[in-house]
């Protein structure tokens, strides 16, 4: 049988679409492996509220490297749910909601780059 390894520390991450959807998590194991794990979830439709992510675009960000105990780890993972606007502290929503959700994120970023676009398009003609 193979013996699971002792993890000293556990990251803290935050995991950010190319909507600016944020999702934090918490994992002791390599990164790459956990993201492999939020893909195959989302695939299966096993996941919580970090199913609205989109993995193809995501970027991963170590927020906090902690001692892996279970308040330690706890307390700093919902500090950084409290800071940042993250999917997190909607996990009660229903499909319909949290899909919703993701829409109205994506028509803003759509209107951030037609209003980028068109800032750029006025500084040309200036």
């Amino acid at each position: 049988m193979k013996k699971a390894k002792d993890y000293k520390t556990c990251k803290i991450y935050k995991l950010e679409d190319k909507y600016g959807t944020i999702y934090v998590g918490k994992s002791p194991r390599p990164m790459r492996k956990r993201i492999a794990e939020h893909r195959k979830d989302k695939k299966l439709g096993r996941m919580g509220s970090s199913r609205l992510i989109d993995y193809d675009s995501c970027k991963c960000t170590i927020l906090d490297v902690v001692p892996n105990d279970k308040e330690i780890v706890r307390t700093c993972e919902g500090y950084w749910i409290r800071v940042l606007p993250c999917v997190n502290k909607r996990q009660n929503l229903s499909d319909e909601e949290l899909n919703k959700l993701r829409l109205e994120t994506a028509r803003k970023y759509r209107l951030e780059l037609k209003l980028t676009y068109q800032f750029l398009k006025l500084l040309e003609d200036y």
